[in-house]
């Protein structure tokens, strides 16, 4: 006994076409939207193009007179070196207490590795999620008020 089977619609290649029609419109509509609130604030806010054309030319004159020649008159000094060396040695010294408190941190959130599920699971995500929830920039202008 053998069977003729019919392919599905599914099982069909599809037709290739460059516009699909209802993504293609939403699309463009979505962009002809943007396009006329952008020319609309131009027009509500009053800003004057021909200035926001002329910018290139006075920027560039700024980095040409403020940026060049590049002023290292600071390398210079005899301290320089020893400034870059203790920059490295606390960012080392930060990864590696970092990783100290992660470990055992990583260890208490991990449901199934936990001690109490019921305490120390919570508690360590909360405190997990509390220290991402603040910015790096942050907690480096907190430590160098508190370490100097």
């Amino acid at each position: 006994m053998t069977t003729n089977a019919t392919p599905t619609d599914a099982a069909l290649p599809k037709k290739w076409s460059r516009f699909k029609y209802p993504d293609s419109l939403y699309s463009y509509a979505g962009w002809l939207i943007a396009f006329t609130v952008v020319v609309f604030s131009i027009e509500y806010l009053n800003i004057p193009l021909d200035r926001l054309f002329g910018m290139f030319g006075r920027m560039g004159e700024v980095i040409a007179q403020r940026y060049y020649p590049a002023d290292i008159d600071y390398i210079m000094d005899r301290d320089y070196l020893g400034y870059v060396i203790e920059t490295i040695q606390m960012a080392y010294l930060g990864a590696l207490f970092g990783l100290l408190i992660t470990i055992p941190l990583a260890w208490f959130a991990a449901y199934n590795m936990t001690p109490s599920r019921l305490f120390v699971y919570p508690g360590a995500r909360m405190f997990s999620m509390s220290c991402r929830a603040v910015h790096e920039t942050i907690w480096a202008i907190l430590f160098v008020s508190i370490l100097g």
